[in-house]
């Protein structure tokens, strides 16, 4: 790996660390707002194992595919969590994100190593794919 690509890798990582930076940001700010106090989400709302999960899947990924990984990840796991809830009828059973994150990166893992034609920092296969819902002029 040439430094060209090893600089443009780093960029491509701190642009996701930025990303998941915002969202905890986000997420502190709202529960501190509902709760009228200042609030740690880690370990509260959010286990470590998930921010850690989610700082090596930012590693793994260009920005877009990232987003798109985490967006889809938090849909897969929305819908089973409340199947699982509805048949279970525990509604206080916690997510383990973590784990979920990282089942969905195994199987994206596997997806890219069968086929070959998967690179998770080229952004062109999703934007193709994503090219009919991008409104353009």
């Amino acid at each position: 790996m040439d430094q060209v690509q090893s600089t443009v890798l780093f960029e491509l990582a701190l642009v996701n660390l930025g990303v998941v930076l915002l969202m905890f940001s986000g997420l502190t700010l709202y529960f501190s707002i509902k709760e009228r106090s200042l609030v740690n989400i880690i370990n509260k709302y959010i286990g470590i194992a998930d921010l850690l999960m989610l700082v090596v899947i930012a590693l793994l990924f260009s920005p877009v595919n990232f987003i798109v990984y985490y967006v889809v990840s938090l849909i897969l796991i929305t819908a089973g969590s409340i199947v699982y809830l509805i048949t279970k009828k525990n509604m206080q059973a916690e997510i383990p994100l973590a784990g979920a994150f990282s089942i969905i990166l195994i199987a994206c893992l596997l997806y890219a190593g069968i086929t070959g034609n998967i690179n998770f920092y080229d952004d062109a296969l999703v934007m193709e794919l994503l090219s009919p819902l991008i409104l353009t002029t």
